[in-house]
């Protein structure tokens, strides 16, 4: 959601939304420190080989990329049919194609070619993403120089950009294989959670974030050289500083979660519905806020339709993953992997 606030305020321009907006690249951070999180958790309790690893990562990509790029291409058709303005950059079908193929692979912020895709820059995480599930099998799976190859072959591939993000996913990781043995009273799970949040509010409030960027961007080149060669990744250096808070703010919401269990179970089944189209939101909330506003100008009637056909789309994208489990396991039922 901080990032949809985020995305929606770059487009509509609306000052009531700055407050959350500006969350939106830090979310990413925690995006990227739960995934690692939960990698752990499915890896680490009871792991079943790195072929249920992969059917399982593929399942939950794809099940919700494929309709995402579908619908990309939908809206640009249905764009021009309408004669509505496009967000294309005036591309030529050849070029569609191009960077569709691209995006199927994830590659489209690797080290082999930059091709954003057009009206989703959103779309550059996920791609991180998949290269660490790609990192992670190698790190986990293999042993002795047939791990070093591997990785030294991905990590070739993937890039510097990509690579640079790699700890703090790994972050999250490392905190799943202990987080369990954390023992602390409900005031200090309270101090834990609320004094980093202080922390980093002052550290944003402040903007001491940006001036430690100022600082090591201008000693690695400047903030322009930067950006063309980290992209998204260029405030790395804060990113770190950034995750290490939030981590301590996980660590004491485990606390005070227990003390909130009730609450927390009785509404489990709405959490849940909610966070089962958490990734569908993510993936999918930029082409339509790209497309929905040639039709209606209204930005919170443009938003509410937007979330609305996203929850709609969510029953039929990561909510129905079966028959790509089915697909992939097919596909890589001739592989021989343990």
């Amino acid at each position: 959601m901080l990032v949809f606030f985020h995305h929606s305020e770059h487009k509509f321009k609306a000052p009531w939304l700055s407050p959350l907006a500006s969350f939106g690249h830090d979310a990413v951070v925690f995006f990227f420190l739960l995934s690692g999180f939960v990698i752990a958790h499915n890896t680490l309790q009871g792991d079943k080989g790195l072929r249920h690893y992969a059917v399982a990562r593929l399942a939950r990509i794809y099940s919700v990329v494929l309709p995402a790029l579908l619908l990309i291409v939908a809206l640009q058709v249905a764009s021009r049919l309408l004669s509505l303005p496009s967000d294309d950059g005036g591309r030529e079908l050849s070029e569609w194609i191009s960077v569709l193929l691209i995006s199927l692979a994830f590659l489209n912020q690797s080290a082999v070619v930059y091709a954003p895709l057009p009206t989703n820059p959103a779309y550059w995480s996920v791609c991180y993403e998949v290269w660490y599930y790609v990192l992670f099998a190698c790190l986990f799976y293999f042993r002795g120089a047939q791990r070093l190859v591997l990785i030294l072959l991905v990590g070739s591939v993937a890039g510097l950009a990509i690579l640079v993000m790699f700890p703090i996913w790994l972050m999250g990781f490392w905190f799943y294989r202990f987080h369990r043995r954390i023992q602390i009273s409900p005031i200090a799970g309270a101090l834990m959670f609320f004094v980093p949040l202080g922390v980093y509010l002052a550290w944003r409030g402040f903007n001491i974030d940006d001036k430690i960027f100022d600082s090591y961007a201008g000693w690695l080149g400047g903030a322009e050289f930067l950006n063309s060669k980290l992209s998204f990744s260029k405030r790395f250096l804060v990113d770190y500083i950034t995750a290490v808070l939030l981590l301590f703010m996980i660590a004491g919401a485990f606390k005070l979660a227990e003390e909130f269990s009730g609450l927390l179970s009785r509404n489990s089944k709405l959490i849940g519905s909610l966070a089962s189209g958490s990734f569908s939101l993510y993936i999918l909330h930029m082409p339509l806020l790209a497309f929905v506003p040639m039709i209606v100008q209204s930005t919170i009637v443009v938003m509410s339709i937007v979330l609305a056909l996203i929850y709609l789309i969510a029953h039929f994208t990561e909510k129905k993953k079966a028959p790509y489990v089915k697909l992939f396991q097919r596909m890589m039922g001739a592989v021989q992997v343990r």
